[in-house]
């Protein structure tokens, strides 16, 4: 079992959580939340405009508060395989969560544009080995999908970059665009020994702010409103065939400054080839086998939706699992992730993703999904299953 911030456990025998500001609570229990919120709020820094913004978000804490020790003695007592913990967002609402990370931005409109062509770019049983090796696999009885998948970790291969955090920008695509773009170069220098070569590092860091402020609406991207990781790649990464350094162009958090590429340091190899979704999701061919034969060749770029947002705000640690997050099919998504990994913790198999909210969100700037090594025709955990996508070298 993971270890608990001390701020989310129940000390108080007795203790009956009130939800909501309208209702009086206890002045001891003021008192000491009121000395915990001062903690947290040191911890993270915050500062308020005003003694009525303060005393606003000091109730908004104390009503996270609650969820998290009502979730977490459901955790403690067996009930949930995860747990809630205090973070930078603690003193948002969720619809203000929702609004600083733009979730409210669906796809819907983007996902039926895509459809229009989605037949020619889906069509990838012929030419796509991750479909037949899955299907090879299913056909080998004697092997079980729990053996035909070993647990594996890209972080520990060196293929990984750093948590980074998006901000207040609708940017998570750009963010898990580039971490792909990352990995699979830095598969590509190591699998060619090309890491000899004069001034070629293997695991560098690309510019999320360059595909920000450069795959723009022609691209079916949006800046900080939103887009989809597959576009920044297979529209804008692989035509211009290089890719700025991050050192050059640092990240902003904003769409506003234009497309400043040709001043930027280019880094070598960083030619990007076709971009492909592991299954053809429009017939029901979403499948944890399909996407555990991706996640055996690289990363996965994964869209999810982040309802509820509660959940997601408060994310501590441990493998998540939630009906309410995510439909069996169509599932709407809000979100995009970094697939990383695969593993099992006290017989329970999960999927490890990387997330672009900061390191001190969830486990370590991560999130682990329950992964249902059978499951068929369905959009598994959060929506994980509906749009996979798999990049690959030039």
């Amino acid at each position: 079992m993971l270890a608990m911030n001390n701020s989310s456990s129940s000390d108080d025998e007795g203790f009956t959580p009130i939800l909501g500001g309208s209702t009086t609570r206890p002045p001891s229990q003021i008192a000491r939340l009121t000395s915990e919120f001062d903690k947290w709020s040191k911890d993270f820094q915050k500062t308020y405009a005003s003694d009525q913004e303060k005393n606003r978000r000091i109730e908004t804490w104390m009503d996270t508060d609650d969820k998290i020790r009502l979730h977490n003695k459901r955790y403690n007592d067996g009930l949930e395989s995860w747990y809630m913990r205090h973070n930078e967002f603690s003193d948002m609402t969720v619809q203000e969560f929702a609004a600083h990370f733009h979730l409210h931005n669906k796809v819907e409109n983007m996902e039926a544009k895509m459809m229009e062509v989605v037949d020619m770019e889906m069509d990838v049983e012929n030419d796509n080995s991750i479909v037949v090796s899955a299907r090879q696999l299913r056909g080998k009885q004697q092997v079980t999908q729990e053996d035909a998948f070993e647990p594996i970790d890209y972080r520990e291969m060196g293929f990984v970059n750093e948590v980074r955090n998006q901000g207040s920008c609708g940017s998570c695509w750009a963010f898990a665009a580039i971490a792909a773009e990352e990995s699979i170069r830095a598969q590509y220098i190591r699998k060619n020994q090309l890491d000899s070569e004069e001034g070629v590092e293997e695991l560098v860091s690309l510019s999320p702010q360059e595909l920000v402020d450069c795959a723009d609406e022609t691209t079916g991207n949006y800046g900080c409103s939103g887009g989809w990781p597959k576009n920044a790649i297979q529209k804008y990464s692989r035509p211009k065939g290089t890719a700025c350094s991050l050192e050059s162009y640092p990240y902003e958090g904003k769409d506003t400054n234009g497309c400043r590429s040709s001043s930027c340091t280019m880094v070598p190899y960083t030619s990007y080839g076709k971009v492909q979704y592991v299954t053809k999701h429009r017939y029901n061919e979403r499948s944890t086998p399909k996407i555990d034969a991706a996640l055996n060749e690289s990363v996965v770029m994964i869209a999810v939706t982040t309802e509820p947002f509660e959940d997601w705000r408060s994310y501590g640690g441990g493998i998540y699992d939630n009906e309410a997050c995510g439909q069996e099919s169509y599932t709407v998504m809000d979100h995009a992730l970094l697939l990383v990994g695969r593993g099992v913790e006290d017989d329970i198999p999960y999927f490890t993703l990387q997330n672009s909210w900061g390191n001190k969100w969830g486990e370590d700037g991560y999130i682990r999904f329950l992964r249902r090594p059978s499951l068929e025709d369905h959009d598994g955990v959060c929506g994980m299953l509906r749009y996979p996508m798999v990049a690959s070298m030039a």
